[in-house]
């Protein structure tokens, strides 16, 4: 997309901490909304609506739009029209392969992923077994986005700087 918009090198580093920073902001903006959800909800009776899959039926709505404004608003790039789909990935593996840094680059975000979903499926079962109350799972992961984006800006300006 870089190459196709003309763009220099260099701004790469800045398009991904702003985009890193416009995500983790959404992400803030998701966990309140989820969190006035869950407490305008009614509470949950036996047999009644779960109150904690109210934020879901607010996403679901937001995800269909989303989907059709992306589907509307993009064009589609398709690499190389030149090869088959097998060969380019062929291509692709061969150049992560023969490069340490790719190599190790990918190694690295794999365990990143990694531990962070293990992360998410963790920490709302860990929170609540130590809770006296009621926690409240959207600020809460609003509190890590803000951390998120707080890192974005960091790396930002240790790039302009460093």
């Amino acid at each position: 997309e870089a190459e196709a918009c003309e763009l220099p090198r260099g701004q790469l580093t800045h398009i991904f901490a702003a985009s890193s920073c416009v995500y983790a902001f959404s992400a803030v903006v998701a966990g309140i909304v989820g969190h006035v959800v869950v407490e305008l909800s009614p509470p949950s009776a036996e047999g009644g609506h779960n109150r904690f899959a109210a934020p879901f039926n607010v996403a679901a709505p937001v995800l269909l739009l989303a989907s059709f404004l992306c589907q509307v608003q993009w064009s589609e790039r398709y690499g190389d029209r030149r090869t088959t789909p097998s060969a380019s990935l062929l291509r692709s593996w061969r150049a992560i392969v023969a490069s340490r840094t790719l190599l190790a680059l990918g190694v690295v975000n794999s365990l990143y992923e990694t531990s962070l979903y293990a992360f998410v499926f963790m920490w709302t079962p860990s929170l609540e077994r130590r809770a006296a109350h009621q926690i409240s799972h959207g600020l809460i992961f609003s509190i890590f986005m803000v951390s998120k984006m707080a890192g974005a800006q960091g790396f930002a300006l240790l790039d302009a700087y460093g």
